[in-house]
């Protein structure tokens, strides 16, 4: 089924509900997009907890002066992957709110103050 088809047959089922009955769909469709919205936002938003925000600094810093101990560079890679995964989360997340909210992915972000590629 196309999206054209699940357009026009959304559609034909609103045309058949009671009038009475339209403005209960409409808050109900509402609710989804808003849960939608909601689960997006919290994904976009996440960030490390602080106290393991200051510990990549850390470690960033003892690599940038080739520092790291072993054990250090695997727990360096770790967050990197992490934070790599993230961002792949994030700009996913960013691409369907856009779509939800009609507008594209670079307004979108710069209302968050979102840079999507940082870590």
């Amino acid at each position: 089924m196309t999206h054209t088809d699940i357009r026009q047959r959304a559609i034909e089922l609103i045309q058949q509900l009671p009038p009475e009955r339209l403005n209960d769909v409409v808050h109900w469709l509402e609710s989804l997009s808003s849960t939608d919205e909601t689960a997006l936002i919290e994904i976009i938003q996440r960030r490390l907890p602080p106290h393991e925000q200051q510990r990549l600094n850390e470690l960033r810093d003892r690599s940038e002066q080739a520092l790291l101990n072993e054990t250090e560079q695997q727990e360096y890679i770790t967050y990197a992957d992490r934070l790599e995964q993230q961002n792949v989360d994030r700009l996913e997340a960013l691409i369907k709110l856009a779509k939800l909210r009609n507008i594209d992915v670079p307004t979108l972000n710069q209302q968050f103050c979102v840079e999507p590629y940082a870590s």
